[in-house]
């Protein structure tokens, strides 16, 4: 087996977090390969070039393709495809969290249009309706009134993708436009920040304009963070988690496989390119 590199990257778009993993791998005196998606495929069983093979697409289906080609050749998939399948679809992960005894919102699942008016109609709002797949915060709707539920359901029924058509609808979690990001790494909390939702949004994603902070996790946001990251067998993840502000009950809102971490960088000063490489150097 002719073995030339320590680690290969696997991505499609090179992103600064691309950048910023090859970097540190440089600095750490790996040998490192980006291998881009978009000019190459992989076979089954075909010869490995590193041991580790850090999956970084931005897409969740091709990073889960890749980590299992690659893994059925052998490479240690960082993350591995079970942990992106997992991650990356939130009708799976929310039961395995559930029943780690990790909170979250109380959730409803729905495969019907029928049966998602049906609920959303009789319960108190407002109530938080999302698809099982999806990143940046697209697609999920806050219902507040029984039309909006009608319209976001008709909506999702004209997008031809079977996932698109679940719902997954939670109770509204009074977070005042305020969550918790942090970012786990094999078992330690290498930083947090809390990120504020821009004037006139309610969600809090930094794609979409949400200031952030840095923020100095407390005992409870360690545990859900670490426990929920664990709780799908990944080397690595971001964990979203919400306080209600009336209850002060902490909620995991969901957990990232393939996570970007610029943000968090910029705004921590942490340097979570290092953690993340330094899992292949162990």
């Amino acid at each position: 087996m002719n073995i030339n590199y320590d680690v290969i990257i696997v991505a499609d778009v090179i992103r600064l977090e691309e950048k910023r993993l090859l970097e540190e791998a440089q600095n750490a005196g790996l040998r490192v390969l980006l291998l881009n998606l978009s000019s190459k495929g992989f076979r089954i069983g075909e010869e490995r070039l590193a041991p580790y093979a850090l999956i970084r697409s931005i897409s969740m289906y091709r990073s889960l393709y890749s980590a299992s080609f690659l893994e059925a050749s052998g490479y240690r998939a960082i993350n591995s495809s079970l942990s992106i399948l997992l991650a990356g679809d939130k009708a799976l992960s929310l039961p395995l969290f559930f029943k780690s005894g990790i909170p979250i919102p109380p959730t409803y699942l729905a495969l019907s249009p029928e049966t998602a008016i049906g609920y959303m109609t009789s319960r108190r709002k407002p109530l938080i309706d999302k698809p099982p797949i999806g990143s940046w915060g697209r697609l999920v709707s806050i219902i507040d009134s029984d039309i909006t539920a009608k319209i976001v359901v008709e909506h999702r029924e004209e997008i031809p993708s079977p996932q698109m058509k679940a719902h997954l609808i939670q109770d509204y979690v009074q977070i005042n436009g305020e969550d918790i990001r942090c970012f786990v790494v094999r078992g330690d909390v290498v930083a947090c920040m809390k990120r504020k939702a821009p004037p006139g949004e309610w969600r809090t994603n930094v794609a979409i304009g949400a200031q952030t902070e840095p923020f100095t996790p407390t005992d409870t946001v360690t545990e859900i963070s670490v426990k929920a990251v664990e709780t799908i067998k990944a080397d690595y993840g971001s964990v979203d988690i919400g306080v209600d502000k009336i209850t002060g009950e902490h909620y995991l809102f969901e957990v990232n496989g393939v996570p970007e971490f610029k943000g968090l960088e910029k705004t921590t000063k942490a340097n979570i390119a290092k953690a993340i490489i330094d899992v292949v150097k162990r």
